[in-house]
């Protein structure tokens, strides 16, 4: 859907409604931690073979029982990798909430620009006509403007005018004259 004009209505109950959503989400998975820097580099990482790695593993620990180590009881590690699992396919779900909900702010911050914009142009036409008290508005607003310097109304950056390029082998002379290289 295209955002131009995009007016979207989300009140006060439905954010209360969405945070509580978020805050049960949380409560339903108590088990969750939060990583030191440190401690998420600090892992062994298998790359892309990783999951496979488990897969296999889990597989030949199953077909293979005298294998079976006491201190990792097969049930706790098919446990896991199952919590593992489930937490993916929650994970992929954020994501893509939170993927709508940046690109969403994107869209109703660039209409406000908008209409913010257009009422700094009515101002100033309005300033154009010596409407009262609208000049402090005016100046207040242009403060923010980037093409304009504080205080001076001049562009901050005014781009040199362009001249046409001429390539170095046909250069002229003051006389018109083509001048070899």
């Amino acid at each position: 859907m295209p955002y131009v004009a995009f007016h979207p209505v989300f009140d006060a109950a439905t954010l209360t409604l969405a945070q509580a959503d978020i805050t049960n989400c949380r409560q339903r998975l108590p088990f969750l931690i939060n990583l030191t820097a440190k401690q998420r580099t600090a892992h062994l990482n298998l790359g892309k073979t990783e999951l496979a790695f488990i897969t296999k593993a889990i597989m030949h620990y199953r077909q293979n029982p005298l294998l079976a180590v006491p201190y990792l009881p097969l049930a706790q590690f098919e446990n896991d990798w199952a919590t593992y699992e489930r937490l993916e396919q929650l994970h992929l779900l954020v994501k893509v909430l939170e993927n709508d909900l940046a690109h969403t702010i994107i869209a109703v911050k660039q209409s406000c620009l908008e209409s913010a914009l257009g009422f700094y142009k009515s101002a100033k036409k309005a300033s154009q006509h010596n409407v009262p008290g609208i000049d402090s508005i005016v100046a207040d607003l242009q403060e923010m403007m980037p093409a304009f310097k504080k205080g001076k109304g001049q562009p901050e950056n005014s781009l040199p005018k362009r001249q046409a390029y001429v390539p170095p082998a046909i250069q002229t002379t003051p006389n018109n004259e083509t001048a070899a290289p």
